[in-house]
């Protein structure tokens, strides 16, 4: 599976997925394949989004994620570092 971009540039403790990013994840709440693994085999959208969501969580056991995927940015760990939310 590729990396995937999941957060604006602006990213911070304050706005983890970036400034203006309330939104972004939206799509991902529309496939059928999604909502299938969570308990709705009935309802969901199908087509482009559906055929890349099923492809991209094809035979996936763990997702290795980086320090910027929920650690509020990079940078000095500094005196209070961040203990997630």
């Amino acid at each position: 599976m590729p990396d995937v971009y999941d957060a604006e540039p602006t990213q911070s403790i304050d706005n983890p997925f970036g400034e203006g990013a309330d939104h972004i994840h939206d799509w991902l709440f529309k496939p059928k394949g999604f909502r299938e693994i969570h308990g709705d085999p009935h309802d969901g959208d199908t087509g482009t989004n559906d055929d890349i969501f099923r492809e991209a969580f094809a035979n996936v056991g763990a997702n290795i994620m980086g320090r910027n995927m929920f650690g509020g940015g990079s940078g000095d760990w500094g005196t209070d570092p961040w203990q997630g939310w």
